[in-house]
């Protein structure tokens, strides 16, 4: 069946995130180890609770403001929190490239503070028909309701989409689904299989 939507991930896929960069910084300013700062930001739960919309900014800035004991600044927190992102050109070019040949959607696991700093300082990727960022949808993926509400909304069937994403959780729920996948790694990868799909 002819490809005639393209769903895809922004972190690690259009944008790199270099995280283990972040966790270093965030390490040596708080004086915390690397291990600490995966515990506060992501096995506590408060990354994904940000990344749900189920807590606001000004919340979640509260939190790691209690949590650092003063031992970091805004402006330093942002310089880290939104510092470790570069354009991944090839697979953007790839993009242009088929943006009148098939409906584009941006299916991102992602939060306000990330993303406004994304559109701020890339505000070329913005070419998408459609957007479904987990903190405006309160879900994320791998959970299944955010694939049929992205699927539903696209206007085609899930057969017809090529989900693109970097993680393998991601991708399983995704061919649960039906829908066509594509577990990204490296430009060069996408490049040789996605010549097997009709675009």
């Amino acid at each position: 069946m002819k490809i005639k939507c393209i769903a895809s991930d922004l972190g690690n896929v259009i944008i790199d995130f270099d995280r283990d960069n972040m966790i270093r910084q965030f390490a040596e300013i708080l004086n915390f180890t690397p291990e600490k700062v995966l515990d506060v930001f992501l096995k506590s739960g408060l990354a994904r609770q940000y990344e749900t919309g189920k807590i606001s900014t000004d919340v979640f800035l509260k939190e790691v403001s209690s949590i650092a004991q003063g031992r970091i600044s805004y402006r330093d927190f942002m310089d880290i929190w939104s510092g470790s992102f570069t354009l991944n050109t090839d697979y953007f070019d790839f993009l242009l490239s088929v943006k009148d040949k098939v409906k584009l959607i941006m299916v991102s696991n992602t939060n306000e503070l990330h993303y406004s700093y994304i559109e701020e300082n890339f505000p070329e990727i913005m070419i998408f028909d459609e957007y479904f960022l987990s903190y405006e949808m309160h879900s994320m993926k791998p959970d299944a309701e955010y694939y049929h509400y992205f699927i539903g909304e696209s206007g085609y069937e899930a057969e017809e989409i090529l989900f693109i994403d970097d993680k393998q959780e991601n991708i399983e729920t995704a061919e649960k689904v039906n829908l066509k996948t594509f577990q990204y790694k490296s430009f060069a990868d996408f490049q040789n299989i996605v010549k097997n799909y009709k675009i």
